[in-house]
């Protein structure tokens, strides 16, 4: 008992550990935006930090490092203090002993050579080009440039309206977004340095949901300029939105019947529904002198007719071709690409898309297939009696077994759904009536009878051991 020892963290480790999360946080919402130099700086002084000190490049080199590098921040440096940081880093990196001087003096030199213009910028003009480029980390990271912040505010101070007329200057489809959106926004939220980011697209679509019928903003006076947009989807519903304001004549030529594009045939409608993509739709048109010609097909020969009637024209056709899988053999004979569109769909060579078919040559989809037959026969199943379900006794199974065992299968999933369960037939020998079946056992009355099972099993194995 007396070498018997219980490690325990101190105080301090504890405190240490604390402080590498902390670093672990702060890295992971690192936003765009930040100085490159002085991230450079800090990881340089972390890895002094971490260096045994045993060999010269890093117990001198990494110092001397990290001071000329002070010096281009602080504006005391000039182009030759650039020179030398370089010949040090490279130094350190052919001489130093382990991977942590190494790796510090390496970051130095790739951040010279990807980011050169910045120590530049530091040493002639004495500011960070980053901190010119870049706005905050949400709007920075957002597609659409979105006023993040902005509309935030909004929603906290409940003018849920204007909130969304701040998100239609640079997205003119807010609902759409607050609904499928990937939100990387939150990716590099600075919350993350604290907890969790805030969930930015959640107040979004709190703000549509709650704004109501939001008018448009005033157009500008008629240019007399008429733009043509071949394609409904995202892309060309936001171009006519802006061209409207602008003042210019708009209309749009869809093949499909009706306007939205992927957003209505790639999207399931439990997860966008389609009256909330109807009414960003209605919106965009409402906003000015805007022309939907659905259901009209442009080949070349009506895309020179535009082309000569319209002083513009902005195609966006979109992208419904899916990727192909990045393995050999995905081109082989054989192998065919299979595409399930929106039932109605009519497609580019006059047919109408059926889903259990492929669009390509117009061959059945055995996978869909099987789908759809599950799902018909526990439609007919729940049909043939409220209560009931059928009970039969089988003979013999095609690959052995017990008889009663396929009788219990049988019985339990229903004789159609025991032979398509177990792949082979099951003949039946007689046939019996049909029976009650039993009221299922609620999920907390199963949990305990399960607890108490395994109690029981437990003790009996422990009083076996014993004896």
């Amino acid at each position: 008992m007396s070498r018997l020892d219980i490690k325990t963290p101190s105080r301090a480790q504890t405190v240490v550990e604390g402080l590498y999360r902390d670093v672990e946080r702060r890295i992971a919402a690192s936003p765009p935006g930040l100085c490159p130099v002085e991230m450079s700086l800090s990881f340089l002084q972390l890895c002094h930090a971490q260096t045994c000190g045993k060999c010269v490049p890093c117990r001198i080199g990494l110092g001397q490092l990290a001071k000329l590098i002070s010096q281009v921040l602080d504006g005391t440096a000039n182009m030759d203090t650039v020179r030398i940081i370089e010949k040090t880093a490279r130094s350190i990196v052919d001489t130093a002993d382990c991977a942590i001087g190494r790796d510090a003096a390496r970051l130095v030199v790739d951040g010279l050579e990807g980011f050169r213009e910045d120590y530049e910028e530091h040493v002639q003009h004495h500011r960070c080009l980053a901190s010119l480029q870049n706005p905050v980390p949400c709007v920075a990271l957002c597609p659409a440039g979105v006023d993040i912040p902005g509309y935030m505010a909004l929603v906290g101070a409940g003018r849920y309206a204007d909130a969304v007329r701040l998100i239609r200057k640079d997205n003119p489809m807010p609902t759409a977004c607050a609904y499928i959106c990937e939100h990387p926004c939150e990716a590099r939220c600075r919350r993350n340095m604290i907890d969790d980011p805030i969930n930015i697209r959640g107040l979004k679509r709190y703000a549509v949901d709650h704004a109501g019928v939001v008018p448009n903003p005033p157009c500008a006076p008629a240019t007399g300029k008429t733009v043509a947009i071949v394609g409904g989807g995202p892309s060309g519903l936001s171009c006519a939105y802006y061209l409207a304001l602008m003042g210019h004549k708009v209309t749009i030529f869809e093949e499909c019947s009706k306007l939205g594009g992927m957003l209505r045939y790639g999207i399931p409608a439990y997860r966008f529904p389609r009256e909330r993509l109807d009414e960003d739709i209605r919106g965009i048109l409402n906003a000015g002198t805007i022309t939907a010609r659905c259901g009209e097909r442009i080949g070349a020969h009506e895309m020179a007719e535009i082309a000569d009637t319209y002083h513009a024209v902005y195609v966006s056709i979109g992208a419904q071709t899916g990727k192909s899988l990045r393995i050999d053999g995905v081109d082989a004979e054989g192998v065919e690409r299979v595409v399930v569109a929106k039932p109605g769909l009519k497609m580019a060579d006059g047919q109408v898309a059926d889903r259990r078919y492929d669009q390509a040559h117009n061959q059945r989809c055995p996978r869909l297939d099987k789908a759809r037959a599950r799902r018909d026969h526990h439609k007919a199943r729940n049909q043939t009696g409220a209560g009931t379900h059928q009970r039969g006794a089988t003979g013999v199974h095609a690959l052995g077994g017990k008889p009663r065992d396929h009788a219990r299968r049988a019985g339990r999933h229903g004789v159609e759904d025991g032979e398509r369960r177990h792949g082979v037939g099951l003949k039946l020998a007689a046939a019996v009536k049909a029976k009650p079946a039993k009221p299922k056992q609620a999920g907390a009355q199963r949990h305990k009878r399960h607890v108490m099972r395994t109690v029981a099993h437990h003790a009996k194995a422990a009083t076996t051991a014993e004896h």
